[in-house]
């Protein structure tokens, strides 16, 4: 038995009391590395070459000396005598009197040798239960490789098991061949890697790291078979290295909570109270939970120490409940509605005081191929993993989802996770999370029990989807294959068709036993070079198309609000819109690049930070689409970028701004040119032959006045031509004109100033001044260089009102008169911002680029110019 030659293995031990007298610069590095030195010096003062190894009792890694601070060591003897260590006591004595070597330290007491065997730690520590939890908390880091593909702190049950056996090989010269059953699981989820550095003492000028993992390292099953181990480890340390404490851990047989003492502490619940308030609109909220109570829950409501009391009060007692989540219904892309749900104020607080603490631990859960809802973790991960699994061979893709996760979650797997991954003494934590999980919601007034599934719109509901997910990446991981995924979306990698087509069948049958299915109309297999898309990016011919730094902008949604009388809330990291109380639209703010507000909304002061914090314009217009003001966030980089333009803009001469204006108007020309080509007008069309002359006139103007009316003239004689192209003449252009517009001018209106006010806001949001045009004079009227970089984008733009007019997409009665002309119908101004907006994101064989990506990177280029005095062009439309 193994136990029983455990049980046999014996070594020495003294236990000396030190004091620091003396802080010189060799006392300042790590104290392990100090008493490392001393009891190397001393070994080989007395000639000792035998293992020894040493542990501040009870200090850890963070352990700093004082002067005139008293220092419990334990030092132990292997494979040495009673004599052996007696000898070594007296030269250890010597040795810090050595004037040279014992300048540091007084010896206060120090014990005979005392023999230890396992039976000894039976006696200090008692019994440990044959099945249950108990705790490793590491005071010194445990050194051990890291495994491929995972996090450097995780630990796998073999390395765990040979962390001790590889210590006993070293210490007592035995090589022990046991096979465990392992029936026991490991938590490395609560420990952290850390490094410490310090000057070597036998290679001088050399830094030495003394790393590992430290902390708690849980333990739990059947602890039959691995107990005599975890006993006699906690006097003799873990793994293989010998040095510098190494391994040093206390044995908690009984452990504490880990989460429970963290969430019932008072400072962090008002922490997270001061979050919610400010990262919430929590008017609704309140006015909601104080109907039925009146104003006294209202005071308990809004001060942060009352209700810091009572939620601490509560979770104590076990008296917390839940209020039943408020829902409604969002309409998704395909028609379909996603059901939304609101915490209460106090619910959500409690929820994102849970989450406070657990996403850390949790995060070490997961494997590498979940990029979703993780801290630090982006789209660029997905780019990286793609990379090296072309590299590595995987060239064929499956892409799929899974269809309605979030309302398809096992909670009766989940709880069986939770109880799992959460120590046994946490009750108080895991009690609260079931009861969140499980509570029900109203919707309509009627009361919906919750039996399965997570509710969106929790705050952790997105942490336990990634650890009920995580599983299957474990299996997917376990085929080598390479997974990439993103909550419920996923892509796997394979290294042939054949492969890929069984990793499917395999996929269907893991998801099956989590209660779940894939989507079949978005899953399929194909050659990672005949592309495929993946959150947003462009993946074809083993590259990732796109994104770096500005750009990556692009890859965002502008939100279009038309809905009047609306209000506009931030719900975390959430746009909510509101009308009558009632939540209509809500959606994640990291997925927009602009909101621009369209006619009378009321914003919220948290919505407004939180634009400014991410760098969202904000921009408000009229009804029309008429520009109104951005609010964009102002930082010192904005303003030197500004200054930069500002000092460049008025150094340029008159001829120099004429050449600019004159491009800008030329490319405006050639875009209408290839608008007309693209419309299969005829090569001998008048049109044409105007547009020649046009262009004739801008190359031979010699000053800006003579330009704006050249430009001016050009503007007019579009007019017919595009007429031709325009089957309906109800939409036949007459004369252009903003104010009291008929149908066709109503349209051209809100088209153009919805890339106008676009322009306008990126144009800040990149720190320049919209006022300083180069062909539009630079008054404080209106923003100049806004309408300068329009003009060439009036083609296209011009172009998809006529598609969409062509098409029956608007048409005449889709317009109401008022005394101020014609205007849009509201569903149809709803219908025609998502095709504008879709025409603006399309690309084609001739224009690998949008039209909006067309937009941005034109901004970029006179930024370039203006501050980096790169060349300026103006954009040139190849045709569709």
């Amino acid at each position: 038995m193994v136990t029983d030659f455990l049980n046999n293995l014996s070594w020495y031990r003294l236990q000396t009391e030190l004091i620091n007298i003396r802080l010189i610069k060799s006392a300042i590095a790590h104290p392990v590395s100090v008493f490392e030195a001393i009891v190397k010096g001393t070994s080989l003062s007395v000639n000792h070459n035998q293992p020894v190894i040493f542990h501040i009792k009870n200090r850890g890694h963070t352990f700093r000396l004082k002067n005139q601070e008293k220092i419990l060591l334990d030092i132990l003897f292997f494979l040495s005598s009673e004599d052996d260590v007696l000898k070594w006591k007296e030269g250890f004595i010597d040795y810090l009197k050595d004037e040279e070597t014992g300048k540091n330290f007084d010896v206060l007491f120090i014990s005979a040798p005392q023999l230890r065997t396992l039976n000894n730690l039976y006696d200090e520590i008692g019994e440990i239960p044959e099945k249950g939890e108990v705790c490793l908390d590491f005071l010194m880091p445990l050194h051990f490789n890291r495994e491929k593909d995972k996090s450097r702190t995780f630990l796998s049950k073999n390395t765990f098991v040979n962390a001790f056996l590889s210590r006993i090989k070293r210490l007592f010269g035995v090589d022990i061949k046991y096979s465990f059953s392992k029936n026991f699981d490991i938590l490395p989820y609560y420990w952290r890697y850390t490094e410490i550095k310090h000057a070597s003492y036998s290679q001088k000028g050399h830094i030495q790291y003394i790393n590992g993992c430290v902390g708690k390292l849980y333990i739990k099953g059947n602890l039959s078979e691995v107990s005599p181990f975890l006993v006699l480890g906690s006097e003799i340390h873990a793994g293989v290295k010998l040095s510098n404490s190494f391994g040093y851990y206390i044995l908690q047989i009984d452990p504490q909570s880990y989460f429970d003492r963290r969430i019932l502490n008072r400072g962090a619940v008002i922490s997270v109270i001061q979050d919610v308030l400010e990262r919430y609109d929590v008017s609704d909220m309140v006015s909601k939970e104080c109907k039925p109570t009146g104003k006294s829950n209202i005071d308990t409501l809004l001060n942060e120490d009352k209700l810091a009391d009572q939620i601490v009060s509560d979770l104590i007692a076990g008296t917390y409940t839940p209020e039943p989540n408020t829902a409604f219904r969002i309409k998704k892309k395909d028609g379909t509605f996603r059901l939304i749900e609101q915490l209460s104020l106090k619910d959500l607080i409690v929820s994102q005081l849970l989450l406070k603490f657990l996403s850390e631990p949790f995060d070490r859960i997961l494997e590498e191929s979940s990029i979703g809802f993780r801290k630090g973790i982006s789209r660029e991960r997905a780019i990286e993993l793609f990379e090296i699994a072309v590299k590595e061979g995987y060239h064929y893709v499956i892409e799929s989802d899974i269809e309605d996760f979030f309302p398809s979650v096992s909670l009766e797997i989940l709880n069986i996770l939770i109880d799992h991954y959460i120590p046994s003494k946490d009750i108080i934590t895991k009690t609260t999370i079931k009861k969140l999980l499980t509570n029900g919601y109203y919707e309509s007034n009627t009361y919906h029990p919750r039996t399965k599934g997570l509710a969106q719109g929790n705050p952790l509901s997105p942490l336990f989807a990634n650890l009920y997910l995580d599983t299957f990446d474990e299996q997917i991981a376990g085929m080598n294959l390479r997974l990439i995924r993103y909550a419920d979306d996923f892509v796997i990698l394979t290294k042939s068709k054949a492969e890929a087509e069984e990793a499917l069948l395999k996929t269907e049958s893991f998801l099956s036993d989590l209660g779940m299915r894939l989507k079949k109309e978005k899953t399929a297999i194909k050659s990672v070079f005949d592309g495929f898309e993946f959150l947003g990016l462009q993946f074809k011919k083993g590259e990732v198309i796109a994104i770096s730094g500005e750009t990556v902008r692009r890859f965002k949604k502008p939100l279009y609000i038309t809905e009047p009388y609306v209000f506009i809330s931030l719900n975390g990291d959430t746009i909510s819109i509101k009308k009558n109380g009632q939540t209509i639209e809500s959606l994640p703010i990291r997925r927009l690049s602009e909101i621009m507000a369209m006619g009378n909304v009321a914003l919220s002061s948290s919505l407004i930070k939180k634009c400014t914090e991410w760098n969202i314009p904000l921009t408000l217009t009229l009804g029309s689409g008429y520009f109104v003001t951005t609010i964009k966030p102002e930082t010192k980089a904005h303003f030197d970028i500004s200054y930069q333009q500002a000092n460049k803009y008025y150094n340029l001469s008159d001829a120099m701004r004429h050449e600019i204006a004159k491009d800008i108007v030329l490319s405006k020309l050639e875009n209408y040119k290839t608008l007309f080509r693209s419309k299969r007008l005829s090569s001998d069309a008048p049109i044409f032959h105007a547009i020649d002359r046009a262009l004739d006139s801008v190359n031979l103007s010699t000053d800006l006045n003579e330009l704006r009316g050249i430009e001016g003239i050009t503007s007019k004689m579009f007019f017919g031509a595009l007429n031709t192209l325009i089957d309906n003449p109800a939409f036949h252009i007459k004369h252009r004109r903003r104010e009291s517009p008929d149908r066709i001018n109503s349209l051209l209106n809100l088209a153009h100033y919805v890339i106008f006010s676009r322009i306008n806001a990126t144009i800040r949001s990149v720190g320049l001044n919209p006022y300083l045009g180069f062909l539009h004079a630079p008054e404080n009227r209106y923003e100049s260089l806004a309408a300068d970089i329009q003009e060439p984008f009036r083609a296209q733009t011009e172009g998809i009102i006529i598609k969409i007019l062509n098409m029956n997409m608007i048409k005449e009665d889709d317009f109401t008169e008022t005394e101020k002309g014609f205007y849009l119908r509201k569903n149809a101004i709803k219908t025609f911002l998502n095709i504008f907006e879709a025409e603006l994101d399309r690309k084609s064989k001739k224009n690998t680029v949008s039209i909006k990506d067309e937009i941005y990177s034109q901004i970029i280029r006179v930024k370039q110019y203006m501050i980096m005095d790169e060349a300026l062009i103006f954009y040139r439309w190849k045709g569709q």
